[in-house]
């Protein structure tokens, strides 16, 4: 039929994409976005699945300088480093300090707490090993190690990614959070689970300040009982309009009375 050619609005479906909006509490409240275009996104959610490494190609341009609004570089907030033992040392990457027991790094509102550290003075880098944990004020995230980049507050997780807050649990294998963009990402192998509803992706992205969420890379989005599912390639969830599009061969499956309803087309919106 012609209209599956057509965009379909799907009202009925609202709580299969409930994880997308838990998502966005990894980094709080937040304001609406003018959306971007289907086919833009669909493409760009094919590169950033295929890159588990892309959300930090290039530390020196990762490790900016924040700027005020007239382009004035403004100095990074002081940082706080104490372990039981520091020693120091140096090499060609310059003055290194490493860390050796309860190392604890404070700078701004961000926290975190590892085994063991190295501090490369010159780069502004610490780099952290051996029960990393990371808290905000609002969230808990664990991992294997972390690179923390002292200009940019941008902190890069590596290895059994586990991210706590409210009723949203979610693993990954990378992951990273910019305190300066406020934009939390998650990368490779992701998982979310919130109030039963199951989300699965290769990748997953939330803007704080638009309040835009992004799943892509094998999407799959079930509610808690796991009767209706929705399966695409990119999703799309405005957190402020409450409204999700489902682009790359979107398929939306409610299982009822042992028969399955399958609805497909180009995009799905879910409000």
């Amino acid at each position: 039929m012609s209209e599956w050619n057509r965009t379909v609005a799907v009202r009925t479906a609202v709580s299969v994409l409930g994880t997308a909006l838990a998502l966005a509490v990894l980094v709080g409240p937040s304001v609406s976005q003018t959306e971007a275009p289907a086919d833009s996104a669909v493409a760009d959610s094919d590169s950033a699945a295929a890159d588990s490494g892309s959300a930090v190609a290039d530390s020196d341009s990762a490790a900016a300088a924040p700027r005020d609004s007239a382009g004035i570089e403004l100095p990074p907030q002081p940082i706080d480093v104490e372990a039981d033992r520091l020693i120091g040392s140096r090499g060609p990457e310059g003055e290194i300090v490493l860390l050796e027991g309860n190392v604890v790094l404070r700078q701004g509102t961000t926290v975190i707490r590892s085994s063991r550290g190295r501090w490369v003075t010159a780069h502004r880098s610490v780099y952290l090993t051996g029960g990393v944990r990371a808290n905000d004020g609002t969230v808990e995230i664990t991992a294997d190690q972390a690179d923390y980049h002292e200009r940019s507050e941008l902190i890069v997780l590596t290895g059994n990614v586990h991210v706590i807050h409210t009723n949203l649990d979610a693993t990954s294998e990378f992951g990273s959070y910019d305190a300066q963009t406020r934009r939390a990402e998650l990368w490779g192998n992701v998982r979310a689970v919130e109030n039963g509803r199951v989300l699965t992706c290769e990748r997953a992205i939330y803007h704080r300040d638009t309040g835009r969420a992004e799943a892509m890379g094998y999407v799959r989005a079930a509610d808690s009982t796991g009767t209706t599912v929705l399966v695409a390639t990119f999703v799309d969830y405005d957190r402020e309009r409450s409204v999700a599009r489902a682009f790359g061969n979107p398929r939306l499956v409610r299982s009822e009375d042992g028969q399955d309803i399958v609805l497909t087309a180009d995009t799905l919106i879910v409000d």
